[in-house]
């Protein structure tokens, strides 16, 4: 959704951030892969699907050169992430605590965006129904 508006080297890094959380527990998903070929889309870049690059350091130096809004947006799109097989692993809420705590973002900012995030995601899917029908 605002991806777009990412520098290169945020989307890069981004990418990287995408792939960790998506085999996290160790259950790469087709609906993850799907994701992910979107966002790519959406930030025009090739996607791919395995990390090279230590997860940690990934978060550190996105935190270290985005701002503010960047940051949520970036949680808000890996949250989507994390939702998108219907459920958060334990692995995958590990991994955004680890990040916001990074993004130096307050558990309640976690909270209200995961809510946000479940509330968007059962409106889309209200909508495929109601084409569907």
């Amino acid at each position: 959704m605002y991806l777009s508006k990412l520098s290169k080297e945020q989307k890069k890094l981004f990418l990287e951030l995408c792939t960790s959380l998506s085999i996290i527990d160790r259950d790469f998903k087709e609906e993850e892969k799907n994701l992910i070929d979107q966002l790519c889309e959406e930030m025009r870049i090739k996607p791919k699907y395995e990390s090279s690059m230590d997860v940690e350091k990934a978060i550190n130096e996105i935190a270290a050169i985005s701002n503010p809004m960047e940051k949520k947006m970036i949680l808000v799109e890996l949250l989507g992430i994390a939702i998108a097989d219907k459920k958060i692993a334990s692995e995958e809420k590990e991994f955004m605590k680890n990040l916001c705590a990074a993004f130096e973002l307050k558990v309640k900012e976690l909270d209200e965006a995961i809510t946000l995030v479940n509330e968007l995601s059962d409106t889309y899917s209200k909508f495929a129904s109601f084409l569907r029908k």
